[in-house]
C-alpha cells in the first residue's frame, strides 16, 4: 500500500506507510523542526527508524487499550529464551532463539513484545476499562484513522493520525482523543510532559487539520497512564490560551518547513547567538560577588 494521493480521512493505512511518508509534515515532525534545526529535522526524517524497545511497548499498549494498531507477535521465554540445550536461560532475550524471533517478526512487519511487557500491557488496558471517563470516551468510534490535507496559507501537504475519533455525540462537538502513556498520570505532573513533548501544538494540529478535511469544529482530548502499577488513569482537556499558543508555533513549523523545501536548503545554527547564565545562577553570583566586596571593604578598614 502506497501513502493516498488524495487528501481526506482514510482507513486502514498501515503505520509503516504513514510514518514512511517523506513528502508530508506531521505534527511530530514540526514539533521536531521547532526543538532541533532543519538540517537535524531532515536528517532524522530521512533516516530509518530503528526499533526501540520504549517504542515496542508503547505500541502494545495501544494496540490493546485502542483496538488497532500495529500487529503484535508475542514472544514468550518458555519458548524463545531456551538456550541451545533446551533450558530455560536467566536472560531470554541475550538467547540466540529471541534475536531471531525478534528478527523474523519485524521482517513480517509485526512488533515482537515479550511476554511480560504483554502483561503489563493487558492490566494497563483493563485500567483504562475501568476509568469511567476514559473508558466511555472509548467506548465506540474509529481508531488510528490517517488523514492528509494541504495547509492553505503555504500550499504543503501535512497528515495526522488521531488515536481515536469517538462517536454517537448527538448535538455535541466531536472529539479527537490522544492516549499517552507516562511516567506519572498525576495532573500536576502530566502538565510537563505536555510542555516537555509539545502536546498543545499536537492537538492543535489535529484540531486544525481535522477541520481543514471536514469542515467541523472538534475538541482535543488526552488520556494519559501510568507506566507502573497501579497504572492510574487521568483525563485532560488543554487551557484554550495555550491552544492558541500552539496554533502560533505550528504556523511557524509549517512556514519554516515550506521555505525549507522551497529552496532546498535545510540549515543548522548558523547566526552568531549570545549566551546568558540562567538568572538563578545570575543571581547567585552576583550575591557572592557582593559578599566578598562587602568582606574586603571590611578588612581595609
Amino acid at each position: 500500500m502506497t501513502v493516498p494521493q488524495a487528501d481526506g480521512l482514510h482507513p486502514d493505512i498501515p503505520e509503516g506507510v504513514y510514518h514512511g511518508d517523506r513528502e508530508s509534515l506531521s505534527s511530530s515532525g514540526a514539533r521536531l523542526l521547532l526543538a532541533t534545526s532543519p538540517l537535524e529535522f531532515r536528517y532524522q526524517i530521512d533516516q530509518p527508524q530503528k526499533p526501540k524497545k520504549v517504542y515496542d511497548y508503547g505500541s502494545a499498549c495501544h494496540k490493546l487499550v485502542l483496538g488497532e494498531g500495529a500487529q503484535l507477535e508475542m514472544l514468550d521465554p518458555a519458548i524463545h529464551g531456551l538456550t541451545k540445550d533446551g533450558e530455560p536461560s536467566q536472560k531470554p532475550t541475550a538467547t540466540t532463539n529471541w534475536k531471531q524471533a525478534e528478527r523474523q517478526a519485524r521482517q513480517a512487519g509485526k512488533v515482537p513484545v515479550a511476554k511480560w511487557d504483554m502483561d503489563k500491557a493487558e492490566e494497563m488496558a483493563a485500567e483504562v476499562r475501568r476509568h469511567p471517563l476514559a473508558a466511555a470516551l472509548l467506548d465506540e468510534g474509529y481508531a488510528e484513522l490517517s488523514g492528509w490535507w494541504t495547509d492553505p496559507e503555504t500550499g504543503i501537504r501535512c497528515r495526522l493520525r488521531p488515536d481515536f475519533l469517538p462517536i454517537d455525540r448527538p448535538r455535541r462537538r466531536p472529539l479527537i482523543v490522544d492516549y499517552k502513556t507516562t511516567d506519572n498520570a498525576n495532573p500536576a505532573k502530566f502538565a510537563k510532559s505536555m510542555r516537555d513533548y509539545g502536546y498543545h501544538c499536537q492537538g492543535d494540529w489535529y484540531l486544525d487539520g481535522f477541520f481543514i478535511i471536514t469542515g467541523i469544529d472538534a475538541d482535543f482530548v488526552l488520556i494519559a497512564q501510568s507506566k507502573t502499577p497501579p497504572y492510574p488513569v487521568s483525563v485532560h482537556c488543554i487551557d484554550p490560551e495555550d491552544m492558541v499558543r500552539a496554533e502560533g508555533q505550528n504556523r511557524r513549523a509549517r512556514r519554516l518547513y515550506a521555505r525549507c523545501r522551497e529552496t532546498g536548503k535545510w540549515p543548522g545554527y548558523e547566526e552568531l547567538n549570545i549566551l546568558s547564565l540562567p538568572t538563578w545562577l545570575r543571581k547567585e553570583i552576583d550575591l557572592a560577588n557582593v559578599i566578598e566586596e562587602n568582606t574586603m571593604e571590611g578588612e581595609l578598614q
